[in-house]
């Protein structure tokens, strides 16, 4: 089978024209094949197209402009809901990155005594985020593991 080359576009009116000589018998579909160098296939589309009444010049054009018009309305909603989305992320705070529901801290204080050398750790936990809304500032705990000496 041979390439018919790149694609090619028929106005309406060819195609008006050409389902029109078809259907009154001035040409056969073989004919208007080997002359317009056009497939079965696509001669079939057209007059289902012709029979429906899909080929006359303003109807197809209304219906071209209906769906152009469409997609459009459509595309100008999902804008419009995008553009309230990202409004809505640039008033919203960001989430910790660190955890759900803590922050963490590096605390440092006063070394052991050289003597001892055992390490000193402490552990900082906020209270979640949701305790309280109005500050930034919520409670602090703070959790040391100190050495226990045989005083204590």
């Amino acid at each position: 089978m041979k390439s018919r080359g790149p694609y090619r576009r028929h106005s309406t009116q060819f195609k008006l024209q050409l389902c029109q000589d078809i259907r009154s018998g001035v040409v056969g579909r073989r004919d208007a094949q080997r002359t317009y160098s056009v497939s079965a296939n696509l001669i079939q589309l057209w007059l289902t197209q012709f029979d429906r009444g899909e080929l006359n010049d303003e109807e197809a054009e209304a219906s071209v402009v209906a769906e152009y018009e469409a997609r459009i309305a459509a595309l100008e909603r999902k804008v419009g809901q995008l553009t309230m989305e990202l409004d809505l992320a640039k008033k919203t705070p960001r989430p910790s990155t660190v955890g759900d529901n803590e922050r963490s801290f590096i605390v440092t204080g006063p070394r052991p005594a050289p003597s001892d050398g055992t390490p000193v750790f402490a552990t900082v936990r906020r209270k979640p985020r949701s305790w309280d809304h109005t500050s930034d500032h919520a409670p602090v705990m703070i959790e040391l593991d100190l050495p226990r000496t045989e005083g204590n």
